[in-house]
């Protein structure tokens, strides 16, 4: 949990640094993404995720809930940890 308590500012500072892009996407440029915390557990978080980047690299696109659930896992967060960023980046309350 020590990672929760820096994560949530460092991950909405990245957020309001990164640069805009049509269709209101951001571009997440290596300074902007060397802003973001690694996860405490780098070989939990990797076998977490990776098994869905390969799965988007064979065109099965992971939904945008099952990112959320993954990254949350991955960084060992809860939903209430990160909820105050998501409700100011995208409308989900």
């Amino acid at each position: 949990m020590r990672l929760a308590v820096g994560a949530v500012p460092r991950i909405s500072g990245a957020l309001v640094r990164a640069e805009p892009a049509r269709g209101g996407y951001r571009r997440y440029l290596g300074w902007t993404l060397s802003l973001l915390p690694i996860p405490e557990d780098w070989n939990r978080a990797r076998t977490l995720l990776a098994p869905m980047g390969d799965r988007a690299m064979h065109g099965d696109i992971p939904a945008d809930d099952e990112i959320l659930i993954a990254v949350l896992e991955a960084y060992q967060l809860n939903l209430t940890d990160v909820q105050p960023l998501l409700s100011w980046t995208v409308d989900c309350d």
